[in-house]
C-alpha cells in the first residue's frame, strides 16, 4: 500500500467550496480563462504523426528559460487542450518560465477528422508515442507530464510503460484525479444527473463531429436519442471495436495495485475522497515506490481543488513546489 504519511491534509477549501459538485463544476467553468494571456499569445497548433501514421493535435507555447522544464497536459474524457483546468494550469508555469505543450487526445479538441479511426481510452500506445516524440523535440529540457482524468490514466499508463520503455528527458508525472478503475468509473457517470447531462452533451456532439467527417463509415444516429451513457457504450464498444462488451473494455486500461510501483521516475498522484466520478478505493491501494507521493485530500471533487475562484489549485502547489526543483 502507498505510504499514507505522504497524504498531505492541509488542503482546505473555504466551508461554501467544499462540496463535491461546487468543486467540480468550478473546474469546467469558463470564467477561470477570461481573456488571453502570454499563454495564448504565444501558441501555436501542431500537428504530431506517430510511427504508425496517427495525427494528434497539440497547443505549443515555447517558455523562455530553457533551464525550466516543458509540461505536456492531457486533458480528460471529451475535455481538450481548451478545458479551463488544463489552459489555467498551464498559464501558471508558463508564467514561471516554462513550455507547455498540451497534448489533445485523438478525436478530441476539434481533431475528428485527423484519423480515420475512433478514439478508444484503450489507445495507449499513440499517446506514449506521441510523448516521445515532443520529449525528443526539446532534448535539453526536462519535461513533466501532467494529465486529468482520463489523462491522468493515461500518465499512470507512461508510469507503467517506462518501466520497460525510459524517455531520457521525461522527469516527473503528475496524476489529477485520475481514472484507476473504469468498471466503477464509468457507470458511476450516469449515477449523478448533472454530470451525466454534461458527459451526454460533449460525447453527443463528439459523436456527430466523427459522423461528419467519416459519413461513409460512421452512423451513431440509433444511439443520439439514448439518455444512458453505459447504454451507449455497451452498443458502440462491440460495434466498432474489438471488444465483446463494455466491462471486457473497461478493465483493459484499468490500473492495477502494483503497476507503477516501479516507476523509474518521480510520480505525484492527487485526488479526493470526495471524487464524483472516480471512486478512491482502488487509488488508496496502489503501490508506489520511493520516487512515489499520494495525495488523497477529503475534499476537491474531480480535478477540482479550488482554494478560491480565481485559484491557485490545490494541484498548482503541489506542482510549484514541484518546480522549486528546478
Amino acid at each position: 500500500m502507498a505510504d499514507m504519511s505522504n497524504v498531505d491534509l492541509n488542503f482546505m477549501p473555504p466551508l461554501w467550496m467544499r462540496p463535491a459538485m461546487v468543486q467540480t463544476g468550478l473546474a469546467s467553468l469558463k470564467f477561470r480563462k477570461r481573456g488571453k494571456t502570454d499563454l495564448e499569445n504565444n501558441s501555436r497548433a501542431e500537428i504530431i504523426t506517430t510511427p504508425d501514421g496517427v495525427r494528434l493535435k497539440t497547443v505549443v507555447s515555447e517558455g523562455g528559460n530553457e533551464l525550466r522544464p516543458v509540461f505536456i497536459f492531457i486533458h480528460g474524457w471529451e475535455g481538450s487542450s481548451e478545458s479551463t483546468y488544463v489552459v489555467a494550469s498551464a498559464r501558471r508555469v508558463y508564467d514561471k518560465a516554462c513550455g507547455v505543450v498540451r497534448l489533445n487526445l485523438r478525436d478530441h479538441g476539434e481533431s475528428h477528422g485527423l484519423n480515420e479511426g475512433a478514439f478508444y481510452a484503450t489507445l495507449f500506445d499513440e499517446v506514449f508515442d506521441a510523448v516521445k516524440i515532443i520529449c525528443g523535440k526539446h532534448p535539453d529540457r526536462q519535461i513533466i507530464l501532467a494529465g486529468f482524468s482520463l489523462g491522468g490514466n493515461f500518465t499512470l499508463r507512461v508510469a507503467r510503460q517506462l518501466i520497460k520503455t525510459p524517455i531520457d528527458n521525461l522527469s516527473h508525472l503528475i496524476a489529477i484525479s485520475p481514472v484507476i478503475d473504469p468498471p466503477s468509473s464509468n457507470p458511476s457517470l450516469d449515477n449523478n444527473a448533472v454530470i451525466r447531462a454534461y458527459f451526454l452533451k460533449k460525447w453527443k456532439r463528439s459523436l456527430a463531429l466523427k459522423q461528419a467527417a467519416f459519413p461513409e463509415i460512421y452512423n451513431f444516429d440509433d444511439i443520439m436519442g439514448m439518455t444512458d451513457i453505459m447504454k451507449m457504450t455497451n452498443i458502440l464498444i462491440p460495434q466498432h471495436t474489438d471488444y465483446p462488451d463494455a466491462m471486457t473494455y473497461f478493465k483493459d486500461y484499468a490500473i492495477a495495485k502494483g503497476d507503477v510501483k516501479d516507476c523509474p521516475i518521480p510520480l505525484t498522484i492527487i485526488a479526493a475522497e470526495d471524487d464524483p466520478v472516480v471512486p478512491m478505493d482502488l487509488c488508496k491501494t496502489l503501490e508506489l515506490g520511493a520516487k512515489g507521493r499520494l495525495f488523497i485530500w477529503p475534499n476537491g471533487g474531480h480535478n477540482g481543488f479550488f482554494q478560491s475562484l480565481m485559484g491557485p489549485t490545490g494541484y498548482d502547489d503541489v506542482i510549484a513546489d514541484i518546480l522549486e526543483g528546478y
